[in-house]
């Protein structure tokens, strides 16, 4: 918290900075699970390095990560689709306009689309200004754009963001990851309550039911003197047999 200088007698207010972060987003178009799978660091494992112009060291990931992280994460419910295609004016490079859209796996209809540009340098034959394989150029040029419209939704996207970024991602990460294991943990608690009170009601019903079946029986002698007076009084005298 700084200060502001004023040379007036009025009164000094202190001002504050604030620094923008990747705040929660209630609702959001995809599952706590997917934002985790998409913002999480990419594994060291499939980072790799090129030495590119100027000598310098960049880092990169391979479109058969890109690939096969949008297929776990979406479940094949996406696209990627070249819109346009070129040759820089100096001949030396083509490159490509290239559309990455997601779809609901339930409904199908569209999510979200991100556009990028990529690009790649064209190879020709040594000493020659016939190309070695034009087809192949455009292809490294069509990864290029799909890695590029990946990363705008988190996929590698930690090897390209200064630090103060990655700080903010990780951080978002853990909110999300904490929102996720508390939502859980309710859903749980709410199942096992409600199993309570069913499991309860059944008990109360099993007891009702039981109740109305317990129903007053004459015992058998009872039962046995009824019949044998019910004969006595529909049979003759024993005097009148007699005679």
């Amino acid at each position: 918290m700084t200060e502001s200088k004023l040379t007036s007698t009025a009164e000094v207010k202190p001002t504050r900075t604030i620094k923008k972060s990747l705040a929660y987003v209630q609702n959001p178009v995809f599952t706590d699970k997917q934002m985790i799978l998409m913002l999480q660091k990419t594994p060291r494992e499939h980072v790799h390095e090129h030495t590119g112009r100027g000598g310098k060291t960049f880092r990169y990931i391979t479109v058969s990560y890109v690939t096969m992280r949008l297929n776990q994460i979406f479940g094949w419910s996406w696209s990627f689709e070249v819109k346009h295609s070129g040759v820089s004016p100096d001949n030396k490079s083509v490159y490509v306009e290239g559309r990455l859209s997601i779809y609901s796996p339930q409904t199908g209809n569209l999510l979200v689309v991100k556009e990028a540009f990529g690009g790649a340098e064209l190879k020709y034959l040594k000493n020659s200004e016939q190309l070695v394989d034009y087809a192949d150029d455009l292809k490294a040029a069509e990864s290029d754009a799909l890695k590029k419209a990946a990363s705008m939704l988190g996929i590698g996207f930690d090897l390209y963001a200064d630090a103060d970024t990655i700080h903010e991602i990780d951080q978002k990460v853990l909110d999300v990851r904490e929102n996720m294991l508390k939502r859980q943990a309710e859903a749980v608690a709410e199942k096992e309550k409600q199993d309570a009170i069913d499991a309860q009601r059944e008990v109360e019903k099993s007891e009702k039911s039981s109740k109305k079946g317990r129903t007053p029986k004459k015992s058998a002698s009872v039962q046995n003197s009824g019949v044998v007076e019910a004969k006595v009084a529909q049979s003759p005298s024993g005097s009148e047999t007699g005679k």
